[in-house]
């Protein structure tokens, strides 16, 4: 018998979302300081987001969210806007925890 795929996908999203340990920052409140922990997305994005400072053990803070369901985050004293897709591929993990 064949497995639905979307399925199967939508399994290997939650494992990795547990295996993160993680929420990701498009579901966080704005304002609230988060310690980045990984990122879903690919590996040559993963290095241009960590070019940019979002790198693992980064403090990360949503500071505003866009009509588009994106956001701008903060980190390292820097603004960086970014879409709903890459905010939903950082997961995060509060900052008061982290301390």
């Amino acid at each position: 018998m064949s497995e639905n795929p979307s399925r199967r996908l939508n399994g290997d999203a939650d494992g990795l979302r547990q295996s993160l340990r993680g929420e990701p920052l498009s579901s966080c409140l704005t304002g609230v300081p988060r310690v980045l922990q990984a990122t879903g997305a690919r590996p040559e994005m993963a290095r241009r987001l960590a070019a940019l400072g979002l790198r693992r053990g980064a403090q990360v803070t949503l500071m505003t969210r866009t009509a588009g369901r994106g956001g701008i985050v903060s980190v390292a004293g820097a603004r960086i806007a970014l879409d709903h897709s890459m905010l939903a591929s950082l997961y995060t993990t509060d900052a008061r925890d982290a301390a």
